[in-house]
């Protein structure tokens, strides 16, 4: 069964982000059992609202931006977890600046926003988020 533990930030937080991890699991990767998710609300120094550290194809450190407006936060959410289902299927993997994207090796270093948003997994990342987010309004319409 996949772990998951949120801490940090307001109550609401994190229910509404450990919701959204169970979410997007079953969305993104529903036959996987034994992910281990440790998400930390906080607030982040620079101008970013999460981070993804893969510990290894099954252990994931997720950070995200507290405070920040409920849609901002939720996508932040599905954007983080779009990097976990990368790692965890091995799509991509770290090796420190570098990193292999679906087996092709890829220099991980940008110097624009521009050429950070061309990478190819946050690309797949950014667009995700979207769609998990529709996805996600359209479930919580149901219920």
């Amino acid at each position: 069964m996949n772990h998951i533990t949120v801490v940090g930030g307001s109550s609401k937080e994190r229910e509404d982000a450990g919701h959204a991890v169970a979410f997007a699991i079953s969305e993104l990767m529903p036959r996987m059992r034994t992910l281990d998710i440790y998400l930390i609300i906080k607030s982040i120094e620079d101008k970013c609202d999460g981070y993804c550290l893969s510990i290894d194809n099954r252990t994931f450190e997720i950070e995200i931006q507290s405070g920040i407006p409920y849609d901002d936060f939720i996508t932040a959410v599905f954007h983080e977890m779009v990097h976990v289902k990368q790692h965890a299927r091995k799509e991509l993997v770290d090796k420190g600046i570098i990193k292999k994207w679906l087996g092709e090796e890829w220099l991980n270093v940008f110097t624009t926003v521009d050429q950070y948003m061309a990478l190819p997994w946050e690309k797949e990342a950014y667009e995700m988020q979207e769609v998990l987010f529709e996805k996600w309004n359209t479930h919580l319409e149901s219920h």
